[in-house]
């Protein structure tokens, strides 16, 4: 037989927080649905056997720092309806080499933002590590292969709300200097150009004073 069981929830502040929570729970074998609501500060689950205590649940959310505490039994309640939490991965062809780029994302408020883009990111399968900033509004990723465009990870998170763009690359990142030496040398042809514009500019001041000066000569012989 089904009951139902309603926790308190301290920590949610967004629907990031709703799918993690989900994501935690619906791996535990007895959890038959879970309803998560971040505006109430509830999650509503209906399982068989031993409900999980909320020692475990807690240590579960450690990392995301969700409590739980308990709110009300109800039972032989009518099923909730489950929410199915999916993943989109798509197998990309890999290359040995790992390399690195920022994407600038729009829609992350909190620590559990950042947990969820890194969850998900680490799903697709050429990504090797993810480091999601809510302050820096930036995700940096590890990646083999094909890099995933923007378009498709804003797709992935368009549930979210999260909307990516490019960056930079790990190249610009990692060597500052050789973005440094570019700039130095767009700097050396400017000063070669105007060097070169000078040196005309006197080579026909010069030719024009000499030409002056032998027709004042001319004129004065005569």
């Amino acid at each position: 037989m089904n009951k139902q069981h309603i926790y308190r929830v301290e920590g949610m502040n967004c629907h990031s927080c709703e799918v993690l929570i989900k994501e935690g729970l619906i791996k535990l074998p007895n959890i038959k649905t879970i309803e998560v609501s971040a505006s109430k500060g509830e999650v509503t689950i209906e399982y068989e056997g031993d409900k999980p205590n909320l020692e475990r649940l807690n240590d579960i959310f450690r990392e995301e720092e969700f409590i739980f505490s308990d709110k009300q039994v109800v039972e032989d309640s009518a099923p909730v309806a489950a929410e199915v939490v999916k993943s989109d991965k798509t197998d990309l062809v890999t290359n040995v080499a790992t390399k690195e780029h920022v994407y600038n994302v729009k829609g992350m408020h909190c620590a559990s933002c950042e947990i969820l883009i890194e969850k998900k990111l680490l799903d697709l399968q050429n990504i090797k590590s993810v480091d999601a900033s809510t302050a820096k509004e930036e995700v940096v990723i590890e990646y083999e292969g094909d890099r995933p465009n923007p378009e498709r990870l804003s797709k992935i998170f368009k549930e979210e709300n999260y909307i990516f763009s490019d960056l930079i690359g790990a190249a610009e990142r990692k060597n500052p200097v050789s973005r440094a030496e570019g700039q130095a040398g767009k700097k050396t042809n400017a000063t070669l150009v105007a060097f070169n514009i000078a040196i005309f500019i006197i080579i026909a001041f010069l030719l024009l004073q000499k030409m002056g000066i032998a027709n004042f000569i001319s004129l004065d012989s005569t």
